[in-house]
């Protein structure tokens, strides 16, 4: 049961996420049905107070469905991904598996790297509206008292890579703020589903 070990913000979260969630998911059903059955048990009909308790029941239950059902489409990326990733990480503060949600939409983001005041995210999804993304991200920032961030959403490896690789060098001419970097990533995963 690796999975119920896996935190947000590590490699291999979102795929943790669905197993914990389908369980937790079929846990809730199980307890609704079992208190239904032992009402039907009892009482002989289903007009009973355990009927009443299995229906508010299943509120819960549904919401951990409905969580399940938006992660679903969602997965953690390709391992040797990750590895390359790792290689070019360096010191840099980074975070993996992340589904940023807003009223509107879901943006999922692989990696994100954070250096001082630059966040550079990389997604696999091609057809992502980069511009709204950055922008909520730097509006919840700005809403924290972080400002002044240069927000890049990278759709290409290589070149994330090569950022990657840019902000290591960088790393070693300023000064770290690496309790600001931890709040930053910290956001990003308290955005995220």
């Amino acid at each position: 049961m690796e999975f119920l070990k896996i935190s947000k913000g590590a490699y291999g979260y979102i795929d943790a996420k669905k197993k914990r969630q389908l369980l937790w998911t079929m846990i809730l059903f199980a307890i609704v049905g079992l208190i239904f059955g032992t009402g039907v048990l009892i009482y002989k009909t289903r007009l009973n107070v355990l009927t009443v308790a299995a229906v508010v029941g299943v509120l819960p239950a549904a919401k951990a469905l409905i969580s399940y059902v938006v992660l679903f489409r969602y997965h953690t990326f390709d391992r040797t991904a990750f590895d390359k990733i790792m290689e070019h990480a360096g010191t840099l503060l980074l975070g993996f598996d992340y589904v940023i949600t807003t009223e509107k939409k879901e943006y999922p983001i692989q990696a994100a790297a954070v250096c001082q005041k630059t966040i550079c995210l990389f997604t696999t999804q091609q057809d992502m509206e980069e511009k709204q993304c950055v922008e909520y991200i730097k509006n919840i920032l700005k809403s924290n008292k972080y400002e002044g961030n240069t927000i890049k959403i990278y759709k290409s490896l290589p070149e994330f890579l090569e950022r990657l690789d840019e902000m290591n060098d960088k790393l070693s001419d300023h000064e770290r703020k690496e309790r600001e970097e931890q709040a930053v990533l910290g956001l990003l995963g308290a955005l995220s589903y």
